[in-house]
């Protein structure tokens, strides 16, 4: 359903540009929630792909795979800048992703998991901006 708007001719263009910021703005809004929901699907999945080392009965652990977390970084009117961390064991990310030389010689092999989730996580957010577009 459209709604009308009648207008003088000489206002015509102040009622035009105030509903392409409106519209604008929308665009926005839905962009940047889009973006933070694809982040927090990401994290999730990282939660669940992350490796952990599986220690002896009755012992903590999954530490590393539990810490993963979703912080908005800048947040305007128009933008969002949002990134997923490893909250309890932030230095650690590094070191698995790509390996590292051991105490004693020789290196642990690369396990990547963070790579992956992000080539999946661009393809998401460009999957989500469009079904958003379509309604």
């Amino acid at each position: 359903m459209s709604s009308t708007i009648k207008v003088k001719p000489d206002e015509l263009a102040d009622v035009i540009v105030k509903e392409l910021q409106t519209y604008k703005q929308e665009v926005a809004d839905d962009m940047k929630a889009a973006c933070l929901e694809c982040a927090k699907t990401a994290a999730a999945d990282l939660k669940a792909t992350s490796p952990y080392r599986r220690h002896k009965k009755g012992t903590k652990g999954g530490h590393y795979r539990t810490g993963w977390d979703v912080s908005v970084l800048y947040e305007s009117n128009s933008t969002i800048r949002v990134a997923i961390h490893n909250k309890k064991k932030p230095g650690l990310v590094h070191l698995l992703e790509h390996g590292h030389a051991k105490k004693n010689g020789g290196r642990t092999k690369a396990l990547p998991h963070v790579e992956p989730e992000e080539r999946k996580l661009e393809g998401m957010i460009t999957q989500e901006v469009v079904q958003r577009f379509k309604r």
